[in-house]
């Protein structure tokens, strides 16, 4: 009689890959345990269009990645005859589409799925070094004059940021409205945390909305505190990252 022992230890490996796959799917991106529990994923996607005039092109995308309260699932990208690679560097990842030659209309589409996951969480990165702006005689004295005048009104980092928002959006502030005529209030904002020697990073922001289409990248600042990112928003004035924003 044939020894059945081989088809129970194929039997028992069966199961404990299922179950290590299982738990592995779990942790990694909150499958959930029990028929009829959902989980909240969203799909994000891209379209960029331009025009090649016949020479080699690339296309450097900013590519979002896990971040605190989301984990990326999945992502893709439909772009006929390019080569494509996810890059990352010191400013976060990126997706680059090369081609040896193109003409005429090109479009390239990114799509992107996230699964909500609270328990989600990354290291962040340090900041690089200062690159000081550049502004003509006039517009460094509108800058030295609104820094002076918002670090007077704070006390570190976060707070003079929050305080030099205030006064780019001061409608009666002739020094706003100096820097203004050249800068958005984000460059601004950015420009003028850099002169001041404040490390900060402009990235882009979506909100995420069930049936949104066509939305526009928004820039969006964000101010080291010494140990983690602080995202400020330069229109508003709102400060922290909300639940349904992905940067």
């Amino acid at each position: 009689m044939t020894s059945r022992v081989p088809f129970y230890i194929f039997i028992a490996l069966l199961i404990v890959a299922g179950a290590t796959l299982m738990i592995q799917r779990h942790d990694s991106y909150g499958v959930p345990w029990t028929p009829g529990e959902s989980r909240e994923l969203w799909d994000v996607e891209a379209r960029v269009e331009l025009v090649a005039n016949g020479e080699p092109v690339t296309v450097s995308l900013a590519a979002p990645s896990t971040q605190n309260g989301y984990t990326l699932v999945d992502e893709s990208t439909s772009s006929p005859g390019y080569g494509v690679a996810f890059v990352t560097s010191d400013i976060g990842r990126r997706a680059e589409w090369t081609i040896r030659h193109a003409e005429g209309p090109q479009t390239i589409y990114y799509k992107a799925q996230f699964l909500v996951d609270p328990q989600a969480k990354v290291k962040p990165l340090q900041p690089e070094e200062i690159e000081p702006p550049t502004f003509d005689g006039p517009q460094e004295a509108a800058a030295q004059a609104i820094i002076a005048e918002a670090t007077e009104r704070s006390a570190n980092d976060p707070t003079l940021a929050r305080e030099l928002i205030r006064k780019l959006n001061d409608e009666n502030s002739q020094n706003a409205a100096l820097l203004l005529n050249q800068f958005t209030k984000p460059e601004a904002l950015a420009a003028l945390l850099s002169y001041a020697e404040i490390p900060n990073k402009t990235v882009g922001v979506i909100q995420l909305e069930d049936g949104r289409r066509r939305q526009t990248i928004q820039p969006m600042v964000e101010v080291w505190n010494g140990e983690d990112w602080t995202l400020f928003n330069a229109e508003t004035g709102a400060q922290g990252q909300d639940e349904n924003t992905l940067i």
